[in-house]
């Protein structure tokens, strides 16, 4: 069975996979969609690597996004759930560094605050 390992190094394992846009999955109930859907955010999936059976590595991809629709099938044996990952776009990819760096930014600015109350308030 493939596996899909995010980068926190967490495995789902794949039923089929024809491509990035079209992976299916078995989970036992509604609740391990969610569970499923929880595990694939943006920061999971900056690093995503593909492994076969066999445990050899089969693709590595950087910046993914997850597509919407999912389509579910209730069988015998359980739910079999397919979505997509796809590259994320050149402006998303831009947009994740403007907010990277906003945030870096947002965390010195505090620091400068805290700093220059304390020299206000003589501490």
């Amino acid at each position: 069975m493939d596996k899909i390992i995010l980068t926190n190094n967490t495995e789902i394992e794949v039923l089929q996979m024809p491509s990035l846009g079209s992976i299916t999955v078995s989970v036992a109930d509604v609740a391990a969609i969610q569970a499923l859907k929880d595990q694939l955010t943006a920061d999971k999936l900056e690093e995503v690597t593909i492994k076969n059976d066999a445990g050899n590595t089969t693709g590595i991809y950087a910046s993914l996004a997850l597509q919407e629709p999912w389509t579910i099938k209730w069988t015998d044996d359980g739910i079999l759930t397919t979505f997509g990952l796809r590259e994320k776009t050149d402006i998303e990819k831009q947009m994740d560094t403007i907010n990277k760096e906003q945030s870096v930014q947002n965390g010195a600015i505090e620091d400068l605050g805290a700093a220059v109350s304390d020299i206000a308030m003589g501490r």
